[in-house]
């Protein structure tokens, strides 16, 4: 199955320090601004990171749906209570990136 076209902004999503904390960028372009200060550098950061993975994230949780969220998979492992919780998480954050 393909994967619906999500339209997000193309290219190499990268962060870097600015003046009011960490900008992330795309093709030169900034997209974010995460504010940072002594008390939640550590967690900007990691906040920065995880904006900057987002376009992987979104498409492996696309492929991975594709694969297992199918009659198939489900009678192969829908009795696994994990399995089941697993793919009810992947359809909550895809639907919270495109709707």
């Amino acid at each position: 199955m393909k994967n619906k076209e999500i339209k997000i902004t193309k290219g190499e999503w990268l962060n870097q320090p600015c003046h009011e904390g960490i900008e992330v960028y795309v093709e030169g372009m900034a997209i974010a601004r995460i504010p940072k200060t002594k008390e939640n550098e550590e967690e900007a950061e990691a906040n920065a990171k995880l904006i900057c993975a987002s376009p992987e994230l979104l498409e492996s949780v696309q492929n991975f749906l594709g694969i297992f969220d199918t009659p198939i998979a489900r009678r192969k492992f829908g009795h696994s209570e994990f399995f089941n919780e697993t793919i009810e998480i992947a359809r909550k954050a895809l639907k919270k990136a495109t709707e």
